[in-house]
């Protein structure tokens, strides 16, 4: 089945294509200010919030018409690990039932109804989508979490409930700080003509980033300083000088907003990076000790793993392959740097494209900056979106690839039958004219 021809306007299909999208990518990050007080991850709210988004994904592949001819050969090493590490977490808590921190509804709930069951399903439709499908959805989730930031305000001004740093019950610091930077690259990245948009745009990136700032988590400002690093060395002309202009316009304003806030601006940006007098702070010294305990874990097993969490602290290590040493050993660690392979070389073909929409980049450098978070935070079933971008990335730069083939093969008929060449349009040869999708 064909794309939509270009300047087509999304349909009731595409729209929930890309809200489950949206879902997949952000989901409850989004819409936790707004949701009664609870704790994060475990509360009725969350819960209900997280199966209704597990109905979308499963509405969305039932009503949207998938790409013909899609292979998921490149997904194996993705859905093979997943599998793997279910089947251990099914080991450590009912087989040989270890106590420790996690809950096994919460964790199986999210890697099987967050993380598995959206890059299963979602990646067969996007080829066929329009840039519109997706950005529509996405402005709706960045006003719902702009309104929640506004409805918290006192949280912002007396950050006291994670030892001076922002964040809510509903939304610790790293959550929140992820989900503003994620929403603020996506604005960098979105094209409009109207001016008013613009300075909207220019004032929505200083407020995400102002959040980013005061919720003091290293993870997702290194992030997404490593993505901006990145698109304006692969991004070519006008849209490099766009990314630079915006981000320093960004800067701009939310350093304004910094100072609203009566926060020093120095200390707040730099503090957590910076040790006073060589003494790390508690989040650091923590890691450091789990990264210590499961490094000495994985060596007492090295092949296959044996439990998911390190014997310290009786927690998962933050750290995604060391978390994969543990809980896999070297087969799962493996496999896992054979799909992480597959979508990194997906995103550096996306991102150096002069054609490819402003959403797919997005997408896939959403997947390249939850990859780095995950190194200083979450586990395996909590870094959701890691697993969604890439499968979706993957599935994309496969289609995509696929056109620009078939293209070139209309190109190279066309000039070996000159005398046939204006009875037929190489157009038809193409699988899916994806690179001329509406921007």
């Amino acid at each position: 089945m064909r794309g939509s021809a270009p300047g087509a306007s999304a349909s009731f299909r595409g729209y929930l294509a890309g809200t489950a999208l949206v879902l997949a990518l952000f989901g409850y990050s989004a819409v936790a200010l707004l949701l009664p007080t609870g704790e994060e991850g475990g509360s009725a709210p969350t819960i209900l919030f997280r199966a209704a988004s597990a109905a979308v994904f499963c509405a969305a592949y039932l009503a949207v018409p998938r790409a013909q001819g899609f292979r998921a050969a490149s997904l194996w090493p993705l859905h093979l690990f997943l599998a793997l590490y279910a089947l251990r977490l099914f080991d450590n808590f009912y087989l040989r039932h270890f106590v420790w921190f996690a809950e096994p509804a919460i964790a199986f709930g999210l890697l099987l109804g967050s993380a598995w069951l959206p890059a299963l399903l979602l990646p067969p439709l996007l080829p066929l989508q329009t840039q519109r499908s997706f950005v529509v959805p996405m402005m709706a989730a960045c006003g719902v979490f702009l309104l929640g930031v506004l409805l918290n305000l006192d949280a912002f001004r007396s950050p006291d409930i994670f030892f001076g740093r922002v964040g809510t019950e509903k939304l610790n610091p790293i959550s929140l700080g992820g989900a503003a930077t994620s929403m603020a690259l996506f604005l960098l990245l979105w094209r409009n003509r109207a001016w008013w948009i613009t300075v909207a745009q220019y004032v929505a990136v200083g407020g995400f980033l102002v959040v980013a700032l005061l919720t003091q988590s290293r993870g997702p400002l290194i992030a997404t300083a490593v993505c901006l690093v990145l698109l304006l060395t692969l991004s070519r002309g006008e849209t490099r000088r766009r990314l630079t202009r915006l981000a320093l316009l960004g800067l701009v304003v939310s350093a304004a907003g910094m100072t609203s806030f009566v926060h020093d601006i120095a200390s707040v940006g730099f503090q957590r990076f910076l040790f006073s007098d060589g003494v790390m702070d508690d989040s650091a010294m923590g890691r450091v000790q789990a990264w210590s305990a499961a490094w000495r874990q994985f060596l007492a097993g090295p092949l296959i793993g044996d439990r998911v969490f390190e014997p310290v602290l009786l927690y998962y290590p933050h750290n995604l392959f060391m978390e994969t040493l543990i809980s896999l050993g070297l087969v799962g660690a493996t496999i896992l740097v054979v799909h992480l392979a597959i979508s990194l070389r997906a995103t550096i073909w996306l991102l150096r494209r002069p054609d490819t929409p402003p959403y797919v980049v997005f997408i896939a450098i959403s997947f390249v900056k939850d990859l780095i978070q995950a190194q200083f935070s979450g586990a395996v079933y909590t870094n959701t979106t890691v697993w969604v971008a890439s499968a979706c990335t993957i599935a994309l730069y496969s289609a995509y690839r696929r056109d620009v083939r078939r293209r070139k093969l209309a190109v190279r008929m066309a000039e070996a039958m000159p005398v046939q060449a204006s009875a037929w349009d190489p157009e038809d040869l193409v699988y899916e004219n994806l690179s001329r999708a509406p921007r």
